[in-house]
């Protein structure tokens, strides 16, 4: 059976899966180029799935969701399924791509519960979901167990994610740039976390909550008190950064609290999954894990709207058809769609018009061997292999790849790479077997989900992936989650002794991480960017 999971939202994404299998992930953005993209996808369904070999009629029924916007134009025509609760869901029909047939609409924040959950090498878990809006409710905390996935609390009463995007609105300009409010966040101090509480408290259940009335229009005054308008926007202020703290503070405090107390009348699983915007910032999630109120705590690739269609076609797959969960197989989130020969070849084509050169090294070992060698020679290389991950951040198949051991490489990216803010930092992609040496972290991070402390042998080893409090975004680097890239970091470190490379989105600033080889050639282009590897092909400027 097959089911194509849609989501419509900002972040527009659809996903296929074929007998409980998500076996294609694609988010709008990918191809049209536009950050964030929202809407329909209708007119791109039939290329999206022709990419696997299926056609519409291939198709055995819909799962998606009631829009949270009731204007956004959806991915075909629902009729029916209505539900009314932060939990529901309901049976309808759709009219999509010349086709009519079932659809099951499912609440936002369930998804966002299901697709952490059913993604997750887990049999039981505690699930928590924060975002920054849905279907009645802005977070959940259930329990799952098998396909049972029961509710502990609505988290009606907060809306953490609306701080980060007013913030980030307040800071940037932008209200997605929560990411950028992070990694400033390590340059301030606490000095308004108290402040926070007493304009925007509320307690309940011994908890302190973040409530904020009206959402926070960006081009209005944000409603963030003690920090004056800003009169030269780009610039930082100290105000800024105390704030930018103060928010990552409170955010931990409050996640903190609500596993604590929340879960305390229940029996707590050894297993956390994470879901929602909100489970994308790392600092938080670290907070958490140094807790140790869960032995393992699992956030998938893309645990924000990105990820919605995987977990509204997955909740119908096991909670509604009622189908059992497979034996624990490894789920990889390269699910992109297949690159074809063809595509290849027009950016070897187009690469020769630009005078590029254009070398074809059909051995992987050998294509490692080369790109290692740019990197040591302080290069900075671009890598395009196969399908592309789903969600934000670049796990190995659309990566920029540097040196970490030069101080220097984070500024040099920063300006004439990415094009961004000289502040953000990069990760490092760590040999999972050698991250202990060098991280207080044990156990698996594949989708830089965790910023821990480094120790102090890292400081000659990753000093350009280290930021100011010295932390780093953790991947780690494992051979069954992703052995292209792992080979290509182990063979880094059978070189120079370093079992990391600095590790960024193949992309530049305000684009989003590139789907095809042609637009992976044009950040060659239009960036200094030295190299960039797609396939077994090898692309180097003059």
């Amino acid at each position: 059976m097959k089911i194509l999971g849609i989501s419509c939202a900002h972040d527009s994404n659809v996903c296929v899966i074929d007998n409980g299998e998500v076996v294609l992930h694609v988010e709008k953005e990918r191809i049209t180029r536009i950050r964030y993209d929202e809407g329909s996808l209708e007119e791109h369904v039939p290329a999206i799935l022709a990419s696997i070999g299926l056609t519409i009629d291939d198709i055995d029924c819909v799962a998606t969701s009631i829009p949270v916007w009731k204007d956004m134009p959806t991915t075909g025509k629902v009729t029916g399924g209505e539900y009314t609760h932060a939990t529901g869901w309901g049976k309808g029909e759709i009219d999509i791509c010349g086709r009519r047939m079932p659809a099951y609409q499912i609440a936002h924040h369930l998804g966002h519960v299901a697709m952490s959950y059913y993604l997750s090498p887990f049999d039981d878990a505690d699930i928590l979901s924060l975002d920054g809006g849905g279907n009645f409710t802005y977070g959940l905390l259930c329990k799952a167990c098998g396909t049972d996935i029961q509710l502990i609390s609505d988290l009606n009463n907060q809306n953490l994610g609306w701080f980060w995007n007013a913030l980030a609105g307040r800071i940037f300009g932008a209200m997605s740039a929560a990411g950028k409010v992070m990694g400033l966040a390590p340059y301030g101090t606490v000095k308004y976390v108290n402040g926070l509480y007493e304009k925007f408290g509320r307690e309940q259940n011994g908890i302190r909550y973040l409530w904020m009335e009206e959402f926070p229009d960006h081009t209005q005054a944000i409603p963030f008190h003690l920090i004056g308008h800003k009169e030269q926007p780009g610039v930082l202020t100290k105000e800024e950064e105390d704030m930018a703290f103060s928010l990552q503070e409170a955010t931990n405090q409050m996640a903190i609290s609500i596993l604590e107390k929340l879960i305390a009348g229940t029996k707590r699983s050894e297993n956390l999954c994470m879901s929602g915007g909100v489970a994308l910032n790392c600092v938080m999630n670290e907070a958490i894990r140094k807790t140790k109120l869960y032995k393992n705590i699992y956030v998938p690739s893309a645990p924000n709207d990105a990820g919605l269609s995987m977990g509204f076609a997955l909740y119908l797959w096991h909670n509604i058809l009622q189908h059992p969960r497979k034996a624990n197989t490894h789920w990889h989130p390269y699910r992109g769609m297949p690159q074809q020969d063809n595509d290849k070849l027009k950016a070897v084509e187009e690469a020769k018009k630009h005078n590029l050169n254009v070398q074809h090294i059909p051995q992987e070992d050998a294509q490692n061997k080369a790109v290692v060698e740019l990197l040591i020679a302080q290069k900075i290389v671009g890598i395009h292999r196969g399908r592309s991950e789903s969600g934000p951040r670049a796990l190995g198949h659309r990566s920029i790849v540097a040196d970490p051991r030069n101080p220097a490489m984070k500024d040099i990216i920063n300006a004439k790479v990415k094009f961004r803010e000289a502040f953000r930092p990069f990760a490092p992609s760590v040999l999972i077997e050698h991250t202990e040496k060098y991280i207080d972290f044990s156990g698996y991070s594949p989708y830089m989900s965790f910023a821990p402390v480094c120790r102090p042998e890292a400081k000659e080893k990753m000093a350009a992936t280290i930021h100011v409090d010295g932390s780093a975004r953790l991947q780690t680097a494992d051979p069954h989650n992703n052995p292209d890239f792992y080979q290509l970091i182990k063979t880094f470190y059978e070189a120079t002794g370093v079992p990391v490379v600095l590790n960024t989105s193949l992309n530049t600033k305000g684009e989003p991480i590139n789907e095809t080889p042609l637009h992976s050639l044009d950040t060659l282009l239009k960036s200094e960017l030295d190299a960039l590897l797609i396939d077994d092909y090898l692309f180097t400027k003059a």
